[in-house]
């Protein structure tokens, strides 16, 4: 197997690995939009999204820039609930 093939490959195991865990995170958001929703939360947490980015900070630009998009799509997933 060739150099790229491996490279490849475990990109693609990654990548399962990941829309798995952001399916598992949407649907962990729909819940905390239900309870926003009930006990009438907004659906932007400014302080709880700017404390995610500090962390992402840590990890790169490139990681700050995926959450960014992330986190807008989980408020997304809340906000076609209501």
């Amino acid at each position: 197997m060739s150099e790229m093939l491996q490279h490849r490959e475990r990109i693609n195991h990654l990548d399962e690995m990941l829309m798995r865990l952001l399916e598992e995170r949407f649907a962990i958001s729909t819940a905390v939009g239900d309870f926003k929703r009930v006990n009438h939360l907004p659906i932007l947490d400014a302080a709880r999204e700017a404390a995610i980015l500090m962390r992402a900070e840590q990890h790169g630009p490139e990681v700050v820039a995926v959450y960014e998009t992330i986190l807008a799509q989980s408020r997304a997933v809340q906000e076609r609930q209501s």
